[in-house]
């Protein structure tokens, strides 16, 4: 009922004007053209140092989509594209084949979170609609009923037959799904599917939640430390440490980002998990030997900057201390 009297009649024209709009940024001179200069202007000053990350929630895998498209004629920019993060992407399978499957330099370094069929069900707009916003665009908001939407799971599931059943949808996900499997993107896929997701942890140490939803990836902190682990937004400087910090210790895990206590480094992600109780170096710490921020062996660069965050245990502490005050 929702799909046909709000969703087709009224939603639709809006979310049509919104796609519409994504493409236009990317027009001659238009914004998303702009940018790209910017970026360009930046790995002209940075060279091999600059990483791009692009992450986009829901209508942000449509610009993303054509945000890519522009940068295919921008070799120097495509070099730096270190990452492509998804979460929930609202745009059709069609348009990821034609956006993202047909650069395999993008699909290999593509990560989706997705929510389960059976969170996409349990969710709702607005208190209106009794499924997800994914559904709604799936359902009423495209030209063709049921289109095949690329954040919802059934894309993945070749038994299912609900979608709109024309020749054009089969060969879309049967394209997306070639593609997907030839760079192995199910191991960088991941579904929530907990009804639960934490979003904070309170002064007692207890965990803050929120009902799983299409609108909760930017709060869920298990998705957070899944994109600083996969090193967005973490300096490359750090990360090429974090990859070998020090020689084995013992009862140190092997730096999952689980919270667990044996954790000797961890991210700032973590530090913020229950249990963490963590001990720190100050901001500011001068690292005189290079082994925190030298580039090369050799070469310090200076401040630490709270290289490693948080350090669980006073071994760890040491290690931090004894690096810092080598002669």
């Amino acid at each position: 009922m929702i799909e046909k009297t709000i969703g087709r009649p009224f939603a639709k024209p809006i979310w049509s004007e919104m796609k519409e709009n994504a493409a236009l940024a990317f027009a001659p001179r238009h914004g998303g053209e702009l940018l790209l200069d910017a970026i360009q202007a930046l790995v002209s000053t940075w060279g091999p140092q600059l990483e791009l990350h692009l992450v986009g929630h829901s209508a942000g895998s449509i610009i993303l989509g054509h945000m890519l498209g522009s940068m295919a004629e921008r070799a120097s920019i495509k070099t730096a594209l270190s990452s492509v993060n998804l979460y929930a992407p609202a745009c059709t399978v069609s348009f990821a084949c034609r956006h993202y499957a047909n650069d395999e330099n993008v699909m290999k370094r593509l990560h989706l979170d997705v929510l389960s069929d059976k969170e996409e069900r349990d969710d709702n707009v607005a208190s209106i609609y009794r499924k997800s916003l994914l559904y709604l665009v799936s359902n009423a908001l495209e030209t063709d009923l049921r289109t095949p939407i690329l954040g919802l799971e059934r894309v993945n599931d070749p038994s299912y037959e609900g979608w709109d059943g024309s020749s054009d949808t089969g060969e879309a996900l049967a394209t997306w799904r070639v593609a997907a499997k030839s760079v192995g993107l199910s191991a960088r896929t991941t579904a929530v599917t907990s009804d639960l997701i934490r979003v904070a942890t309170d002064s007692s140490g207890s965990d803050v939640t929120q009902r799983s939803a299409h609108g909760g990836f930017d709060n869920d902190i298990d998705v957070g430390v899944g994109r600083h682990r996969r090193g967005v937004l973490v300096p490359p400087h750090r990360r090429q440490i974090d990859a070998a910090v020090v020689p084995p210790i013992a009862g140190r895990d092997s730096g999952d980002d689980d919270g667990k206590q044996e954790d000797e480094f961890v991210s700032e992600a973590s530090s913020a998990l229950k249990g963490a109780n963590n001990l720190t170096v100050p901001i500011g710490s001068v690292d005189a030997t290079g082994y925190f921020c030298g580039q090369e062996v050799g070469k310090p660069t200076g401040l630490l900057k709270n290289h490693f965050g948080p350090a669980r245990s006073d071994a760890a502490l040491a290690l931090i201390v004894k690096a810092l005050t080598a002669k």
